[in-house]
């Protein structure tokens, strides 16, 4: 069955969005930051067109859980490479490592 144009916009819009909220509340949840808001932004993109080109005819449930977690993955490397780090961020994610002062 083939859908027109505009419903396969909205179907591309609502899937990005949602995605790209869902990844947004799940990297606050993880370290306590939201992705800054361009980054938000500029990954709705990339996903809309996908959306787009995926959005032609009926997906399985089976289809459309592994595109979106597919993109939850990606997402999450990119709030990961867009967030700055710091150097206690970067040490309270080693749990092994003890952080000791050197003697002066």
């Amino acid at each position: 069955m083939r859908v027109s144009p505009a419903v396969r916009i909205v179907r591309a819009a609502v899937f990005a969005v949602l995605c790209v909220l869902l990844a947004a509340g799940a990297h606050v949840l993880a370290t306590g930051q939201a992705p800054l808001v361009w980054t938000q932004v500029t990954a709705c993109v990339p996903i809309f067109a996908a959306g787009c080109l995926l959005g032609g005819r009926e997906r399985s449930l089976v289809g459309i859980g592994g595109v979106t977690l597919t993109t939850q993955g990606g997402l999450h490397l990119v709030f990961h490479t867009a967030q700055p780090h710091h150097t206690a961020m970067a040490m309270h994610a080693m749990p092994g490592m003890k952080l000791t002062s050197s003697p002066s």
